[in-house]
């Protein structure tokens, strides 16, 4: 198929390469007058295997390449009763990487580029959709993913289940806490991460917080110069699939906060569930896509209940409220409303190869790595090898 990709930041590089995965042809159009949001990122390892599998890229050659870092896991400081724990990643492809997006996505799309893929720098005002094909400004595609970000195209969406962090101050140093992980360093009005550069001697840094409870004018009083602000509406579209030949990813699709690199991961996992109703367009296929990308929504959000329902070593009013919105929500799920269950079904799929414990795209492995650090207890203490 012909798909049109509106957008050329990190959401639609990965919808590119997934459909490029599946044997489609892409092009993209992008407005040239937009400037892409530009801050560090983080991922989990579906993200640079899906780089790796479509233009045979490793990480190593990328991290020659000075556009990403070696990334083991993500460092938790300061969260739950611990001081700290490293939750390791637990796949076939145990390594991910932290890159500055404005660097990887230009590297990228070099690549396509010399490939002879189509760009159109217009910005999308005419789309017109029939049964068989898609009108874009003009020109006819078989569809079109919008990867537009927060200020492209406007869907109905619905707030978040539950509402963290809406706010972040992004910035740089060359302190480096620790050179392969992902640090998230708790805070008394929201919590910080940090992404190592070791080969740039440079760390990019974000502090997140909610403007309910920290005014933005008090978050910057302790800050040096040179600090970008990024605001957003925790939230997520009602639909995957908008219509029967165009769907959105990205930023227009949803964004909580950048807890775990869960939002990249997700990005990935929707990209695949596109391609897949694209190989059977039809009424059924479009419900049920809808339908197991709402469910998967849900969970992500949960997931990130899950994290913030340990609370931290602040007792401040963020710390207090946030835990108390992330027990109410995840209170209702068989698995995490009471921890002698969970310790209890990670016993049996450790030990018997269950699946009981599953949420989102979290296993019985990171439950065990979380439920542990938060709660300072030792793994021997739940399941003896």
């Amino acid at each position: 198929m012909k798909i049109a990709i509106v957008g050329r930041g990190t959401s639609a590089i990965i919808q590119a390469l997934c459909c490029i995965k599946y044997g489609h042809e892409i092009s993209f159009f992008y407005d040239p007058e937009i400037s892409p949001v530009c801050v560090g990122e983080s991922t989990t390892p579906i993200v640079l295997g899906l780089i790796y599998d479509v233009l045979h890229l490793s990480i190593g050659e990328m991290v020659d390449d000075k556009v990403v870092s070696f990334k083991n896991g993500v460092k938790f400081i300061g969260w739950g009763n611990n001081e700290t724990f490293r939750h390791h990643f637990h796949s076939k492809r145990p390594l991910a990487g932290h890159f500055l997006t404005k660097k990887l996505n230009e590297y990228i799309h070099d690549i396509f580029k010399s490939v002879g893929i189509e760009y159109f720098l217009e910005k999308v005002e005419d789309i017109q959709e029939n049964e068989d094909y898609v009108h874009i400004n003009g020109k006819i595609f078989d569809y079109v993913v919008h990867c537009s970000g927060w200020n492209g195209l406007k869907v109905s969406c619905e707030p978040s289940l539950i509402e963290t962090v809406n706010t972040a101050l992004i910035f740089q140093d060359n302190i480096i806490d620790d050179y392969s992980y992902t640090i998230h360093r708790a805070h008394e009005n929201g919590w910080q991460f940090e992404l190592p550069f070791p080969e740039q001697n440079l760390c990019r840094k974000g502090f997140l917080f909610n403007k309910n409870y920290l005014s933005e004018k008090n978050a910057l009083e302790n800050l040096k110069e040179n600090v970008s602000v990024i605001s957003w509406e925790p939230k997520h579209s009602f639909n995957l699939l908008i219509s029967k030949r165009q769907s959105l990813n990205g930023n227009c699709l949803f964004f909580v906060e950048p807890l775990q690199a869960l939002t990249l991961h997700y990005y990935v996992s929707f990209a695949e569930c596109i391609c897949n109703y694209l190989n059977d367009i039809n009424p059924r296929s479009y419900v049920d896509t809808n339908n197991a990308y709402l469910k998967d929504i849900y969970d992500y959000e949960k997931l990130v209940a899950y994290h913030y329902s340990y609370g931290s070593k602040y007792s401040s009013y963020f710390w207090k409220d946030t835990r108390k919105k992330a027990k109410n929500l995840i209170g209702n799920d068989y698995m995490t409303k009471n921890l002698d269950i969970l310790e209890h079904l990670i016993f049996m799929d450790l030990k018997f190869g269950t699946q009981n414990c599953k949420l989102g795209c979290f296993k019985s492995e990171d439950f065990l790595l979380v439920h542990c650090g938060m709660s300072n207890k030792k793994k021997d203490q739940i399941i003896s090898i």
